[in-house]
This record gives structure tokens, C-alpha cells and sequence, in this order.
């Protein structure tokens, strides 16, 4: 037989399990802008019911009345599915955005088309040419001839040191996000440990797991990192196929300089424990690395490729004639001074390209004559050297200097508005996936509130049902007994 106490012990229970909801529902406005945060629920179920005995009735129909509530579990909102969908999206989206940042970098560099870009400098370069053969003796003609060589020199080594630097930057920016990835990696560890001994002792650890999703996403959007959930609740993690994370269990990553056959130091990514090169499949890093050892080796090599076949060609013309004054010798004779270069012949990169010091001091030793000279009217070389602009080059695929060039810009700009706009669709896919992950584990402030007044009602009529028993129980306690006195 029950006690009159019964039901007290009831409305407790619902007084406990709303406070616990109202707890929750709190927590939750408290973290409505915590990144990574996942709104939690206080799951009620009923308590067991208890069986009344019964001398009367058959004892397969027992009747069980109920005694109160509980919260079984204070449940994380969060769907592990769109956690995996979301983090490959982020991996393509942060892969294909810093690739299109960097080809945008690369681009912004040889300000192309411009005033000032690689095409009107040879342009300009090869007229001045032209206007020295209509006056072949006017010092202002060869000072204009001077001038125009010194740009294309000035706009070579600006953008070969452009492009160097723009390697090493993102060669520096790997050792950065190397250490990064340490760290992340170091606190999803420590995560690992935490987790598996809450989870071993039955509680439920919710605001460590949002963390450790945190870290994941990052690990995601930073190397393209896949993972497997264990049985005793910690998260292995992978990286180009090879453990990152296992439980408490770390190998990190290092950097080593490398000095590549062409005498530039890079950063290689090794594992601390066998040295071995790191593979990154995707995110951040992966875009990095293929900046560097591709994209921006490749740009290299082509204007290397464009300054050397200008250094070579105009110097090859240059040698067929002769310059003026000492240079030119008496009309019909053999030069008493040889043919020099125009540029210097021991220079041949973008980096490296200069005049000749010869030309660099002395108008006069630019050859506009041929050889022999013809007198102060022979401008056969300079007429030479003027049609070099629109002559086809083996050594640049059988293209004019502005052809190749205008090639080589029109490729980089096409291989950029492609990254740009896969970079775009994959945002798109990513906002949609990030959309349904905060449709489910957001807070929303509106819902909390109408949460907090639903719980708080029923915490007040739990009181109130308390306050009906303890009258009952007064008028039980106090009264019965007494009648007639």
C-alpha cells in the first residue's frame, strides 16, 4: 500500500527534472554565440511505475500507477552525417579559395592588360627601335632606345622578384599552417583523453565534444583530414592516409629545409617519427603546396623563359651592327671596336636582367648601323632589330614575344576564373550544409525562451501541486483524530 507521502514524491521528481530543463535551457542562451557550440535537450522519460498490490484482483492485472519523471540524458543536437558531408564540402571550398587567392596574387603581378604591363614595354621597346632607324645619328632617338630597354629590364626584375617572393611567402605560410596543424592536433589529443574517461564513468560530455567538432572542422579545412570514431568514444585522425591522432597519441608534423636543384630552400613536410613526406590530400595546406611547387614555379619559368629569349635575340641583332662615333669605324671598313651586346649575356633570368654596361654608359654603343657601316645614314640594323617584335620564336613554342606572353596571361586568367568559380560552387554547397547543421545545433533565442516559459510552468504547477499535498497532509496530521474536542 502506498503512503500518503506518494504523490510528494512524485511532484519532487518534476521539480528536479525542470529544474534540470531550465538549467539546460540556460546553458544554451549562455552559448547562443559560441562558435561550434551545439544546443543541447533535456530528454524526460518516466519514472518505474509502482505496482499496487491487490488482494481481489487476478495477479497478471496488477495496476501500476506512475511515479513522477526524470531527464535521462541531456542530449547534444547534432548530426554526425551532416558533420562528415559539411567537413569534405570545407576541405574543396578552403582548397579552391586559397588557390584563387593565390593565382589572383599572381595575376595582380604582371598587371596584365595595363599601361605598364610586359606588352607595351616591348612594344615601346622595339618602336624606339623604329624611330632610331628613321634618325640613326640623334643621341635623343638611341637615349629613347636606352630608356625603353631599362624599362623592360626595371618590369623583368620587378616581376621575377615579384613571383620569388611570392613563393617564399607561401613557403612560409606552410611552415605556419605546419605548426597550426601541431596544435590542433595537440588539443584534439588532449580532447581524446578527457572524453574517453567522462564517457567511461557514464556522463555525457557535451561541451567537449562541440570542441573536439571544432578541431575537426579545422583539421578538415586545414589538410582535407578524415576520421574514424572509436568505440571508447576518442577520434582517430588521418592525414594523407597516415595517423595524425589516435587517442591520446600524436605524430606531428615537421618542416625541414631543402635546398631543390635549382639552388631554392623550401619548407618539406616530414613526420616527426620516420621523416618520411607528409601527403596532404586537400584544405589549405594541399592549395599551398601546389602554389609553390607548381603554379609559381611554372609563371617563373615562363617569364624566365620570355626574358631569356629577349636577352638572346636582341643581343644576337645587336651584334650584326655598330654604334656610332669610335664604335662605327670609316664607312666600308671592318669596325675598330667589336659589336657588343645590348643586354647582358651573362644575365638571362627575369631576376637577373640588365643592360650591358657598355650600353648602360654610352649612347653611342648602340648599334643602328650595320656592318660595315654605311656612314652616318646606315640604320640596317635598328630596322632589324625593330622587326624582332613580330618575328616567331622556337624557344617560346613558335610564338612572337607579345604572343607568348599574351598566352601565358590568358591561360593564367582562365586557370583563375575557373578556381574562382569552382571556388564559388563549392561555397555554395558548403553554406547549404552549414545551414542544415545550424537549423539542428543553433540557438535560437526565440525557441530558448519559449523553452524556458514551458519549463518554468510547469516547475510552478509541480510547486503547486506541493503545496496542495502538504494541505492534505496538515489537514490528515493536524485534524483527524480530534473530532468532538
Amino acid at each position: 500500500m502506498r503512503t500518503s507521502f506518494f504523490g510528494l514524491n512524485a511532484l519532487l521528481a518534476s521539480l528536479r527534472a525542470q529544474q534540470e530543463a531550465i538549467d539546460t535551457t540556460n546553458h544554451n542562451i549562455a552559448n547562443a554565440n559560441t562558435e561550434g557550440f551545439s544546443r543541447q535537450v533535456a530528454s524526460m522519460a518516466p519514472t518505474a511505475p509502482y505496482t499496487l498490490p491487490s488482494a481481489n484482483r487476478d495477479s497478471g492485472l496488477a495496476l501500476q500507477i506512475g511515479t513522477g519523471v526524470e531527464v535521462t540524458q541531456i542530449k547534444r543536437m547534432r548530426d554526425q552525417f551532416n558533420d562528415v558531408q559539411l567537413r569534405q564540402q570545407a576541405t574543396l571550398e578552403s582548397n579552391s579559395q586559397t588557390l584563387a587567392d593565390g593565382l589572383g596574387q599572381v595575376e595582380g603581378l604582371l598587371n596584365e592588360p595595363g599601361d605598364h604591363g610586359i606588352q607595351n614595354l616591348v612594344s615601346n621597346f622595339f618602336n624606339s627601335w623604329s624611330d632610331l632607324a628613321n634618325n640613326p645619328q640623334s643621341d635623343a632617338s638611341r637615349a629613347a632606345v636606352q630608356q625603353a630597354g631599362l624599362g623592360l629590364v626595371n618590369w623583368f626584375n620587378n616581376i621575377g622578384a615579384g613571383l620569388e617572393q611570392t613563393r617564399q611567402d607561401f613557403d612560409g605560410a606552410i611552415a605556419l599552417k605546419a605548426r597550426e596543424l601541431n596544435d590542433t592536433a595537440t588539443q584534439l589529443a588532449a580532447l581524446n583523453t578527457v572524453i574517453k574517461r567522462t564517457l567511461s564513468v557514464g556522463d555525457s560530455p557535451n561541451d567537449l565534444q562541440d570542441r573536439r567538432d571544432l578541431l575537426l572542422d579545422k583539421l578538415a579545412n586545414l589538410t582535407g583530414a578524415t576520421y574514424r570514431q572509436e568505440l571508447d568514444g576518442t577520434t582517430t585522425v588521418y592525414v594523407g592516409g597516415r595517423v595524425l591522432v589516435q587517442g591520446a597519441d600524436t605524430h606531428l608534423v615537421t618542416t625541414e629545409q631543402v635546398t631543390l636543384a635549382n639552388g631554392k630552400q623550401i619548407n618539406q613536410l616530414e613526420w616527426d617519427h620516420d621523416f618520411l613526406p607528409v601527403q596532404v590530400d586537400g584544405g589549405e595546406l594541399n592549395a599551398l603546396l601546389q602554389l609553390r611547387d607548381e603554379i609559381l614555379p611554372q609563371k617563373i619559368d615562363q617569364v624566365d623563359a620570355l626574358a631569356g629569349t629577349i636577352v638572346q635575340q636582341v643581343n644576337a641583332q645587336h651584334l650584326q651592327g655598330v654604334g656610332k662615333g669610335p664604335y662605327a669605324g670609316t664607312p666600308g671598313s671592318p669596325p675598330p671596336v667589336p659589336p657588343n651586346n645590348f643586354f647582358d649575356s651573362t644575365k638571362v633570368t627575369a631576376t637577373t636582367m640588365a643592360l650591358d654596361p657598355l650600353i648602360a654608359v654610352d649612347l653611342q654603343a648602340i648599334a643602328a648601323a650595320g656592318i660595315p657601316s654605311n656612314g652616318e645614314g646606315d640604320n640596317r640594323n635598328a630596322l632589324a632589330m625593330a622587326a624582332l617584335q613580330n618575328q616567331a620564336f622556337a624557344a617560346l613554342g613558335g610564338l612572337t614575344i607579345n604572343d607568348y606572353h599574351a598566352s601565358n596571361v590568358a591561360s593564367l586568367g582562365a586557370e583563375t576564373r575557373q578556381v574562382e568559380q569552382l571556388s564559388a560552387n563549392q561555397k555554395i554547397l558548403a553554406d547549404h550544409l552549414r545551414q542544415r547543421r545550424e537549423s539542428l545545433s543553433g540557438v535560437a533565442l526565440d525557441e530558448e525562451a519559449t523553452s524556458l516559459i514551458r519549463y518554468q510552468r510547469a516547475y510552478q504547477a509541480a510547486a503547486r501541486g506541493i503545496s496542495a499535498m502538504d494541505e492534505m497532509l496538515e489537514t490528515i496530521i493536524s485534524r483527524m483524530g480530534r473530532v468532538g474536542l
